[in-house]
């Protein structure tokens, strides 16, 4: 008989991932939550009467962050895969968000594995983990392996979400900087553009994603010696969406008074630097 304890009463009415994984561990194959329910929560249950959260040691459970809804007739183990892909996204993409790429290739490559398993090697949240494992492998200077993933993240984005998705541009502007990675400039420009391209018609001329496109493009016309059009474009939208304070936008400022003065014109980039 297990142990009692008073966890529904006190509010703590979430079993932690931990506890759940430990928990699967003697969930028969094939087993569905209608199964469990018959099989293991009522009769653990039947004769204290209480909520089978109460049968969870104190230290694995707790308040919820959030609620999840599985189908009855649906196998418990696809519940699990899609906790821990979902759990795993988010702490490697918290990681990636921390630049700890070391410690988040391990949980992207795991999460793309979970996220293949649960919904299809060709889906849309397998897009979304390719795109995420190529990113890093990127900032941990490993190009020649995120190359083919960021590709294959563009190609499923393209056939699943169509060409002109938002998602699309986001993993184009990927591939695009790991193209300028590579010393490859002149295969990044049409990428970009592209990019920018879908970015403008899906997300308006004013997005914060086409204004970071914007800004790479900019950059890379830069780096070919032209722009100062595309420069000053990027500029006003960051300008306008996140004010003149914000670094992307002193960024962008300090971009084009480097271009001007290398090109002699002078008295249009000391303002500039002043400003």
């Amino acid at each position: 008989m297990p142990q009692m304890f008073c966890n529904a009463a006190e509010g703590r009415t979430a079993p932690s991932m931990a506890w759940l994984i430990k928990f699967a561990e003697r969930v028969p194959a094939g087993y569905t939550a209608g199964d469990i329910v018959s099989n293991i929560i009522v009769p653990e249950t039947r004769q204290h009467g209480c909520r089978y959260i109460d049968t969870v040691p104190v230290n694995q459970c707790g308040k919820p962050n959030f609620f999840i809804s599985h189908r009855w007739g649906s196998p418990f183990s696809h519940l699990l895969t899609a906790l821990k892909k979902d759990i795993g996204d988010k702490a490697g993409q918290m990681m990636t968000l921390a630049g700890n790429y070391q410690e988040a290739e391990p949980l992207m490559r795991e999460t793309l594995e979970l996220a293949s398993e649960a919904m299809g090697s060709r889906s849309g949240a397998a897009a979304s983990c390719v795109n995420n494992l190529a990113e890093v492998l990127r900032h941990l200077g490993k190009f020649a392996e995120a190359e083919p993933l960021q590709r294959q993240a563009v190609e499923l984005s393209e056939e699943l979400m169509g060409k002109n998705h938002p998602n699309t541009a986001t993993y184009l502007g990927n591939l695009a900087q790991l193209e300028m990675a590579l010393g490859k400039p002149a295969a990044a420009e049409p990428l970009l553009r592209r990019a920018l391209d879908i970015s403008i018609k899906s997300n308006g001329a004013e997005a914060t994603d086409t204004a970071v496109l914007l800004n790479s493009l900019a950059s890379l016309l830069l780096d070919l010696g032209r722009c100062v059009e595309m420069m000053r474009r990027a500029l006003q939208s960051r300008m306008k969406i996140l004010g003149e304070e914000h670094s992307d936008t002193v960024v962008s400022l300090n971009n084009l008074a480097s271009l001007l003065f290398q090109q002699g014109k002078t008295a249009e980039a000391v303002p500039l630097y002043k400003q």
